[in-house]
């Protein structure tokens, strides 16, 4: 390897090969085909031996002191891809977190209840545990003091910033959440069935979101905002799934696939459509480099807009047509569905930044402690969350998602006053947020998480 801008680039390309053919893999799987695991594997493999060539590191360092702006930039989130790999590929942390995944996909029925929840926890508690130890040494070894700091420090965020914003989270959306829990046994039911008890009171009844209209409301609003739907190389299909959708990148700025469950109307199916259009849109325009790609925290802010974009008043009198009434009561359960929704994930986000200090402690206790402070519930269920372990430091995203799709939507109705219906908007996320991908990080394009790594 030789330190020029000529091998970053190189890098570049071969990282985004894998990344092509991973999306195509689990696009066949989409459509029938059999999920690949082999093939996976073997991307898995070859990405892992790029980023933790131990050349690298050295490489693009020096990289990081050229005289352009642009390769520095990449050879710094280089860097932190690299950094990522260390921390998340090591053979016995995997080989942990593949058996809680396996444990849950074998008990996942059974986990419903709150007895097979329990039993889930009791079998996986001592791998969860291990897994936990395993992962705060390898980022003691990489100079920080445990994991969830390495892992935002490959997001350039950090704990200080993250705690100031799951505090902002808590003022801002306790009070909805408690509204959506009254009435309701919460102390009785374990995560997954108060989210389910929560989801079905404060789902929007009503017409206006016919399973088969979807794709035309968003051909209508984006033919509103400014854009034919034609024109992007973007392709819906509607396929039987076993979840509302996802979108694959077979080739960022030329082909991407959004592959909807068809048989799913009802206005939540379209903010989830939504959503993955949002996903689609910015793979539309942003850089074909993987290095630039925003991280999976900017990605997912950014589709959330448009999910976010369905709750305005203005696109459920223009395309849904729904009358005021029904635009009010929708509204109000989704403020207070959201308020819920981000007070779950800011509790889940305490609970496992408390378990990573103190994995010998009783985490059924952390849990009761956190679910009180939060929601106001005091859950006697002796259970806790799965998820952290399965996804580790993920489920802060959905608290950061959610604020920067706000946030986003607010900056479009004050650019076009009040209007996000209107021709040029699309353009505008294009040059204002999409175009230079992660050239600046996403808290630096947004003016509201100024503060996020602070």
């Amino acid at each position: 390897m030789t330190s020029n801008p000529d091998w970053l680039d190189e890098i570049d390309r071969e990282l985004s090969r894998l990344r092509e053919a991973e999306a195509r893999l689990y696009y066949d799987a989409d459509c029938g085909a059999a999920l690949d695991a082999k093939a996976l594997s073997e991307i898995a493999r070859q990405r892992h031996a790029i980023l933790t060539d131990p050349s690298l590191t050295r490489e693009a360092d020096a990289l990081a002191r050229d005289d352009a702006p642009a390769t520095r930039r990449k050879a710094q989130l280089l860097t932190l891809n690299a950094l990522a790999a260390r921390l998340d590929d090591d053979e016995t942390l995997a080989a942990l977190r593949l058996e809680l995944d396996r444990t849950q996909r074998s008990m996942g029925r059974e986990m419903r209840t709150t007895d097979g929840l329990r039993r889930y926890l009791g079998a996986t508690e001592k791998c969860a545990r291990e897994s936990i130890r395993i992962a705060n040494a390898i980022a003691r070894r990489e100079g920080f003091e445990g994991y969830p700091s390495a892992k935002l420090a490959c997001q350039e965020l950090s704990p200080g910033g993250l705690m100031r914003t799951l505090a902002d989270a808590h003022v801002a959306f306790a009070s909805e959440c408690r509204s959506a829990i009254a009435g309701i046994d919460a102390g009785a039911m374990t995560e997954g069935q108060l989210d389910r008890a929560v989801t079905a009171a404060q789902t929007p009844d009503g017409d206006g979101f016919p399973t088969d209209g979807k794709v035309a409301a968003v051909r209508t609003t984006l033919a509103l905002a400014g854009f034919d739907f034609d024109r992007l190389p973007i392709k819906t299909e509607e396929r039987e799934l076993p979840y509302p959708g996802a979108v694959h990148t077979l080739k960022i700025g030329a082909d991407m696939r959004i592959v909807i469950d068809g048989n799913k109307g009802g206005f939540t199916s379209y903010a989830l459509l939504f959503h993955e259009v949002g996903h689609a849109v910015y793979y539309a325009y942003c850089p074909d480099s993987t290095l630039l790609l925003d991280n999976r925290i900017g990605r997912e802010g950014l589709a959330e807009m448009w999910a976010r974009l369905v709750e305005t008043q203005e696109w459920l009198r223009t395309i849904a047509r729904l009358n005021e009434g029904a635009i009010c009561e929708l509204l109000d359960r989704q403020r207070r569905f959201h308020g819920y929704m981000m007070m779950t994930f800011v509790r889940d986000a305490l609970f496992e930044l408390a378990v990573y200090r103190e994995p010998d402690a009783d985490f059924a206790a952390i849990w009761r402690r956190v679910t009180a402070d939060c929601l106001g519930v005091d859950d006697t269920t002796g259970t806790y969350t799965q998820f952290i372990f399965l996804y580790p430091m993920d489920i802060k995203d959905y608290v950061y998602a959610h604020l920067i799709g706000e946030s986003v939507l607010a900056d479009l109705a004050g650019r076009f006053e009040g209007s996000v219906l209107r021709d040029g908007v699309v353009e505008f996320l294009g040059e204002r947020y999409y175009r230079q991908g992660n050239a600046a990080p996403w808290h630096e394009r947004i003016p509201a998480f100024s503060r996020a790594r602070q």
